[in-house]
């Protein structure tokens, strides 16, 4: 007997599409797909709220976001002033000195994030073994506040040496601020990490975010009819929206983290658990490893920016269904990052787009069905494709299907380059992990980046189109908290418990103020540890009674190849992840609808034109088998099968496709 269930829906707002599910009262689920609407993000939101769940209200909506990452990439970020220890006011400025551009004969250095007009330094400051050596002066704060203020800083960022491992002097002056009345954000609180530079650049992309985010959340949640709104978390967690935008830098990944969390709900109920990610939408593909668990990381980079937050790690480029096809100054043909996004589009919508795309290209080719496009709601028109590409092949003297088919191969190239970013470069062979392929063109790309990575199978979920919408609903409540310790291995012995403690308490504070019941809380702990004198370090698990310093050797020879037993060993950090486990969705099984006849068409593949067997996912049967090539039309994904390879239907209707020979 099914469970009565109140309505809950997931939205992933992407770039191009708003992905959207609902679970409703039986524990069955609905889909829907739409355009986003990016001048006003919202509104697709509320589109799609309203097309799942009529005149219901939903208990809990829970919601990935691009507007963070937006707003950061566009520079559209609130004003903020920085107040630093006298004689840093640079830092941001220099950065770590490294080259964005290594051969450019006029190298760019870091993203100014604050300008100097709104950078003030303070003579307080602390030792490294947190000594005052120049006492905080109010006065002298309060001053180079009100120069801020006065130069249009509406925040306030509180950013001083060593305030990681000893914040007492941060807080104080964060207290003094927030009494006179402004805005204040101390960097320890949004990150407390080892490192200037990074922690000082995160605290301020944060506090740049938090107007941008929090006036989004505020004006969603007055157009949503749901109890409670809750956000996707770059850590592939779930907060308040409230608590998500007093954080605004723990969303800059919000969607892709659910994209992850969907794909490793999906393919456990397939039965695998090794998994490669391969998230391709319409404007970006991301892709993650997923060991059992997605591996997290709290170092991330962003547009040149260092942002040191818990995420899940993702490596991202810019080759999506949207990516604009384009001839670079030396005559190159090249692909993305830019996109067409959903305005003005791909030139086969029709909606006023007429730069070449991706899209454009798979259609030319035949890859898509023109006619089933978004369930038949948005007609594909392959002569405005054929039209926008001729231009491009003209100006490289080629002809317009080569043109399509070499521009789908860089993208295949530039894929392949991620996903050897998170596998080959990091000890792990693609051929031990299935390749979860989503997202709107996953299935497209799919079996030829398998191939060329020698990954022999490959996993495309029947909720392809749709998945980062069911990751919003799988995912748990979590919290990760962090404190700087900076003190050899063999100096700690028997205080390490005293730290996790702590951390745990507030980390499980957390979790009771979101109003998860004890028995489903748990918690994990790690240390961020290096040989001394690197510059970078290993998270190992520090659960259980094996030596730290022993994980951490066995983990560096993973990560690197080598290790070094005889050298001390330092630890930077102690981490604790809280978690509220959720319920995950149920995904259905599958009942195959229609006629299960195929149709023949013919599809450009391998640089010639083929007669291939074209199926509708929907009327397939569990069990069915067939060799390629073919192509699986659905109404928001589509699957393609290079010869060479076996493909079947299992019990939920997604299709698995292994290596022939």
């Amino acid at each position: 007997m099914a469970v009565a269930r109140t309505l809950r829906i997931g939205i992933d707002a992407g770039g191009t599409f708003t992905d959207c599910v609902a679970e409703r009262a039986d524990g069955s689920l609905a889909f829907h797909k739409l355009p986003s609407t990016p001048e006003d993000p919202g509104r697709a939101v509320a589109e799609g709220e309203r097309a799942l769940a009529g005149d219901e209200s939903a208990g809990i909506l829970t919601h990935g976001s691009t507007v963070a990452t937006n707003a950061f990439l566009e520079g559209r970020m609130g004003a903020v002033g920085l107040i630093v220890n006298r004689g840093l006011e640079d830092v941001l400025a220099i950065g770590r000195q490294s080259r964005r551009n290594l051969y450019s004969l006029a190298p760019e250095g870091p993203r100014r994030l604050v300008p100097e007009e709104r950078i003030r330094g303070i003579g307080a400051r602390v030792s490294a073994s947190g000594v005052a050596v120049a006492a905080l002066n109010p006065a002298e704060l309060e001053r180079a506040a009100a120069e801020l203020v006065a130069v249009g800083a509406r925040t306030i960022v509180v950013a001083l040496l060593h305030s990681a491992r000893h914040p007492a002097m941060e807080l104080t002056a964060r207290q003094l601020l927030e009494t006179a009345g402004y805005r204040v954000v101390a960097s320890h609180e949004v990150s407390a990490e080892a490192r200037e530079y990074e922690r000082w650049a995160t605290a301020v992309v944060d506090a740049g975010l938090a107007p941008v985010v929090s006036g989004y959340f505020t004006g969603l949640g007055a157009r949503l009819r749901a109890r409670e709104i809750r956000v996707m978390l770059s850590s592939g967690g779930t907060a308040r929206a409230d608590e998500a935008a007093a954080r605004a830098i723990s969303t800059i990944l919000s969607g892709p983290a659910a994209g992850v969390i969907g794909a490793r709900l999906a393919a456990r109920a397939a039965g695998f658990e090794r998994l490669v990610t391969f998230d391709m939408g319409g404007t970006s593909c991301d892709v993650a490893l997923v060991p059992g668990e997605p591996v997290r990381t709290t170092e991330a980079e962003l547009d040149g920016v260092p942002l040191r937050v818990p995420l899940v790690d993702i490596r991202t480029v810019g080759a999506g269904g949207g990516s604009v096809v384009w001839r670079d100054p030396a005559g190159a043909l090249r692909v993305g990052p830019r996109s067409a996004g959903a305005v003005p589009g791909p030139a086969c919508y029709g909606t006023g787009g007429s730069e070449p795309t991706l899209t454009d290209a798979h259609l030319l080719l035949g890859h898509l069905d023109p006619a089933r496009f978004l369930g038949g709601r948005r007609p594909l028109d392959p002569a405005l494709a054929e039209r926008a590409l001729a231009r491009l092949a003209a100006e490289l003297g080629a002809g317009t299907r080569e043109t399509a088919a070499a521009a789908i191969a860089i993208a295949d190239a530039q894929l392949e380059r991620a996903v050897r970013g998170v596998t080959v470069d990091r000890g792990h062979d693609p051929a031990d992990f299935t390749l979860v392929a989503f997202g709107g063109a996953g299935g497209l790309h799919a079996a030829r980046l398998a191939g060329s990575l020698g990954c022999r199978r490959i996993l495309i979920p029947r909720t392809a189109g749709t998945l980062s919408a069911v990751g919003c609903l799988a995912a748990d409540v979590r919290r990760d908290v962090a404190r700087a310790i900076l003190e050899p291995a063999s100096a700690v012995s028997g205080r390490s418990d005293a730290w996790f403690e702590a951390l745990e308490r507030e980390a499980e504070a957390a979790l009771r103020s979101e109003n998860v019941p004890p028995e489903r809380r748990k918690t994990s702990r790690s240390l961020s540890m290096r040989y001394v004198g690197q510059s970078y370090e290993v998270d190992v698990p520090a659960d259980g009674n094996e030596d730290a310093a022993e994980r951490f050797h066995r983990a560096h020879t993973e990560r690197y190849g080598y290790s070094r037993p005889e050298a001390p060993v330092e630890i930077v950090a102690a981490r604790v992840a809280a978690v509220g486990v959720g319920r995950e969705p149920e995904l259905p099984t599958h009942r195959p609808s229609g006629d299960d006849t195929p149709d023949r068409r013919s599809l450009w593949l391998a640089g010639r034109v083929a007669l291939v067997e074209a199926w509708r996912w929907a009327a397939l049967h569990a069990g069915h088998e067939s060799l390629g090539p073919a192509v699986v039309f659905d109404d928001h994904a589509t699957a393609l099968v290079p010869d060479g390879w076996r493909w079947r239907v299992d019990g939920r209707g997604n299709l698995v496709l292994e290596l022939a020979a």
